[in-house]
Parts: structure tokens; sequence; C-alpha cells
């Protein structure tokens, strides 16, 4: 989305290897967002700086805390701001936004290492969940969750220029949860599902209002669309209406495709 001074929501490709005094445009960010741990948020993001890496660009992936990624989109590396900036990938993957980093550090939080790397220009990939941002503490709390201390301020989930919400069924991830000790129920699960839901239809909503601001051509859309995808089953009926609400806030058009298994039984 737009930022003051950035020259488009694609910036950061333009910015490297300008000599000019014009400031470089602000880095695209894209948020993998959902709303509880285990959701599969890093894994999706890890996998995609994959496919970018092997297409050729620059990726900086930071090295997680804890343990060494599964996939790599290459050598994982410790966090260092300056010297990310010094070598200006073309995306630095950095893990969550909400990370504190170590005493010393030049930002006491990741989000603000992601503001100062977009920019410089770079693109920056990161996770985030739902029970991370500052505004929805009271709702999170609500379902007796714990907040933590060091929250991230809800305009960097607004004013994310991609945001892909990695969804999971609330019974399918209380058993992932379960595997690693983390103890929630199925129904606090479906709580933090619905917060999240509505984070991501206020953020298209907030996409829609800024594409009508930049005065598209008319032969263009000017909102986004949601498209929902299912296959026969009893699950349609509460993806569909999940999709639905999602586009009624944002205004968007909502599109269904049917995915057949079309194998010999």
């Amino acid at each position: 989305m737009s930022r003051p001074g950035s020259g488009s929501t694609g910036a950061g490709e333009g910015a490297r290897g300008g000599t000019g005094a014009s400031p470089a445009p602000y880095g695209s960010l894209k948020l993998f967002f959902a709303y509880a741990r285990c959701s599969g948020a890093s894994p999706a993001m890890v996998d995609e700086a994959k496919g970018l890496s092997a297409s050729g660009r620059d990726v900086f992936l930071v090295e997680p805390q804890g343990a060494q990624p599964t996939a790599e989109a290459g050598p994982a590396q410790p966090f260092d701001v300056d010297r990310i900036l010094k070598r200006r990938p073309d995306v630095a993957v950095l893990g969550s936004l909400a990370q504190v980093n170590p005493v010393g550090s030049r930002n006491r939080m990741r989000y603000q290492d992601a503001e100062e790397l977009l920019r410089a220009g770079i693109d920056v990939y990161a996770t985030l969940l739902v029970t991370d941002l500052q505004n929805e503490r009271d709702h999170v709390s609500s379902l007796g969750v714990e907040v933590p201390a060091e929250l991230v301020p809800d305009y960097m989930l607004y004013e994310a220029d991609q945001l892909e919400f990695v969804d999971i069924d609330p019974a399918e991830l209380i058993v992932k949860q379960h595997a690693v000790g983390i103890d929630m129920t199925e129904e606090v699960l479906a709580g933090l599902r619905v917060i999240a839901l509505r984070c991501v239809s206020e953020h298209a909503a907030t996409a829609a209002r800024d594409l009508a601001k930049e005065g598209r051509p008319k032969d263009q859309p000017v909102g986004p669309r949601v498209v929902a995808v299912v296959e026969p089953g009893p699950s349609p009926a509460r993806v569909l209406l999940e999709a639905s609400l999602i586009a009624d806030a944002a205004g968007a058009d909502l599109e269904v495709a049917c995915v057949l298994d079309e194998r010999p039984a």
C-alpha cells in the first residue's frame, strides 16, 4: 500500500543500483498472517523465499531463534541490520515481526528493523500472528489467551503491500499444537480465527480505498477480489460464509472455485 514518499507498491527493485539524489522508494512488505502458532506461516514464507531464490533473486534469510528452518532459500544468517543494508538484497526474510531483539541491538523489536529496511528500498517478508497486534489485545485476552508484553502496531498489518492469510482448521491445528506442547482449546482457536479473519477483511478494505484514491482507469478493477476454493463435502458452507463476510466487509467481489476429483474410483 502507498506510504509517504513511496513510488509504488512494488517498490524495491528500482531502488537498487541508482545513484541519483532522489530518495529511494520504499520496499514492499509481504506478511504471512496467521491466528495462532503452528498454523504454517513460517514454512509458507520460507517456501516462497526458496522460489524467489531459485528464480535468481537475492534473498537474505534471517536465522530463526532456537532452530534452523527445515527448508532454506539459502544459508540462514544471524540478524544484523547493518549487514543487510550493506548487502542490499532483493528480499530480506525476517521471521516474526513481534520478535524482541537482543539487548544492545539498534532497534527494540523486529518490526522496527523491517521499517528501516523498507525505507532503504529493500523488500521484506515476515510473519505475524493476530495475538501480537496492539489493537487486538483486549479481544485476544477476552478469550483467555495470554497477551505478549511487546506487541506490534496495527499499521504494520494494514500498510502491508501483500497479506497472505495462512489458514488452517482449528480441529487440525489443535492436534499440531498438542504435538509440541501447546495447550489451547478448539473454542479458543476458533475465536482467534474470527479475529484474524476480521483483520484480513479490514486490510482488504484499506487496499480497496487506496486503489480508488489512485484513480485507476475505468477498464481496470478498482476493488479487490476474494476467491474461495472449495471441494465437495461438508465444509464448503463454512468456507463460503467466511469468504462472504470478508468480501462484504471489504466491498470486494466474491468468486468461488470448486475443485472436483475426477480420478477413477
